[in-house]
């Protein structure tokens, strides 16, 4: 199970495109 991994990356891929 990589719930939170995938969570975490969804996260980091949101803010690198929201900068």
């Amino acid at each position: 199970m990589i719930e939170s991994d995938i969570i975490f990356t969804t996260i980091n891929l949101l803010r690198r495109s929201s900068s």
